[in-house]
């Protein structure tokens, strides 16, 4: 089972002007950099285009890290997923949340997925379980090709949320860590880790428990 890269985030759910959070902007709020150093900063920029042509929220690689500033969420995704990685992205939105401590925030998520289209990976009997009641009970031309399973479990201070889902060629797991968060004040103490397990901590948990379900991973 493959982390898969891209579905590591940080979300800030919540009210953002993204007209405000310039590359520059969050390198030296976010990151505390001078503005000599945040203009002499490299920044790749990238405008993808959704349904119909139409661009969305552009996205910005700085060091170390990728952000995008959509209206209900400030996303920011780690160049890699070792515990400075990850640390580096929270010490970032601390930083973005300790200078705009009037933002309306809603919470705050660790998100992870993992993936395989290995057809030798062991498959849990929960996922042929999980609808043999229905295909008792469904027309006969029903073929089943995709099942999800979603389970919710308190942890602590958050919620996490746990999908596990498979079809004929991929079969995967996402885990959502949720905190509950309704302003800013409640956000940076999930940030600090003030009673609250830190994105890295939530990563291992994580990843213990998709060896533990799937064998090693990646």
């Amino acid at each position: 089972m493959n982390l898969v890269t891209t579905e590591t985030t940080l979300v800030l759910a919540g009210a953002w002007n993204g007209a405000i959070l310039t590359p520059d902007w969050i390198l030296r709020h976010g990151l505390g950099k001078s503005r000599e150093e945040a203009q002499g900063a490299v920044v790749q920029v990238e405008l993808p285009a959704g349904p119909f042509g139409a661009l969305e929220s552009p996205r910005f690689t700085l060091e170390g890290f990728t952000y995008v500033a959509r209206p209900d969420a400030l996303i920011l995704m780690p160049a890699a997923t070792d515990e400075q990685s990850l640390k580096l992205i929270e010490t970032c939105a601390l930083g973005v949340l300790t200078t705009l401590k009037h933002t309306p925030i809603a919470g705050i998520g660790h998100n992870l997925e993992y993936a395989s289209e290995d057809p030798a990976l062991h498959r849990p009997e929960s996922f042929a379980q999980s609808q043999n009641d229905l295909l008792d009970v469904a027309p006969q031309d029903w073929e089943a090709y995709k099942t999800v399973i979603a389970s919710q479990f308190n942890a602590g201070a958050a919620q996490v949320n746990v999908q596990r889902y498979a079809d004929s060629q991929k079969m995967g797991i996402k885990f959502n860590f949720h905190h509950a968060a309704n302003n800013a004040d409640d956000a940076l103490k999930v940030l600090s880790g003030d009673g609250y397990n830190s994105f890295w901590q939530n990563f291992r948990i994580a990843s213990e428990l998709v060896t533990k379900l799937f064998g090693e991973n990646q």
